[in-house]
């Protein structure tokens, strides 16, 4: 287990959360349940050789998209939330919405709550959609992964405008997603947990239809 780093008690996270939650659209699963690995866009986009990457990691996805070489496919889910024009009033550290865009890209992202989750997915629900929902393990999943993870306060890629902020909803950048010695709120606050790149997963991960429905054990052997 991951020991207590600076601000976040990741001991504390892990006993407040005991699971975590990934979405993924159900063409994806069968993949993900061989290899024991979640990979970001950005590695998916990758491995399908989509032309001009660049570009296409830092362009907001209107729509579900399927990437493919013929040999290898995955499918995108969209970023029809994340809404330029506030983003872009409220960017952080120089960057750019394109930058922000990539760093969304370039990372695997896991819920929190189960409250987050079923909102999330509500919202595919209502359009008559159905994504698979992995849940596993938090203690497991840090365990076996080498890299740290980074710890989100709010739903990045959903911006919000709040009277709380002078520029009507919270500052996105490069401190959107903090490692644990960085993270100075406390473990309750936390909304989405993410990896870098790729996340290994343990060996029983939990499948459902829905977060109402039964969890159905995959277990690698």
């Amino acid at each position: 287990m991951i020991e207590e780093i600076g601000n976040m008690d990741i001991d504390k996270f892990i006993q407040l959360r005991t699971h975590l939650f990934h979405l993924t659209d159900a063409e994806n699963l069968p993949s993900i349940i061989e290899s024991r690995v979640i990979s970001s866009s950005a590695i998916l986009a990758a491995k399908a050789e989509v032309p001009n990457i660049e570009a296409f990691l830092r362009t907001r996805r209107v729509g579900h998209h399927e990437i493919s070489n013929g040999k290898f496919k995955a499918k995108l889910r969209d970023q029809d939330p994340l809404f330029r024009n506030i983003v872009i009033k409220n960017l952080e550290g120089g960057w750019t919405f394109e930058d922000f865009v990539f760093s969304l890209n370039s990372r695997v992202f896991f819920w929190a709550t189960e409250k987050d989750l079923k909102n999330h997915y509500k919202r595919y629900e209502n359009q008559n959609e159905f994504p698979k929902i992995i849940r596993v393990r938090t203690a497991e999943l840090f365990s076996i992964n080498s890299h740290e993870p980074g710890f989100c306060h709010l739903n990045s890629g959903a911006p919000r405008c709040s009277s709380y902020y002078a520029e009507g909803a919270p500052p996105r950048g490069p401190k959107t997603f903090q490692k644990a010695e960085d993270y100075s709120r406390p473990p309750s606050s936390v909304r989405e947990v993410t990896f870098l790149n790729s996340v290994k997963l343990p060996a029983d991960i939990w499948v459902s239809n829905h977060p109402d429905s039964p969890y159905r054990l995959s277990k690698f052997d």
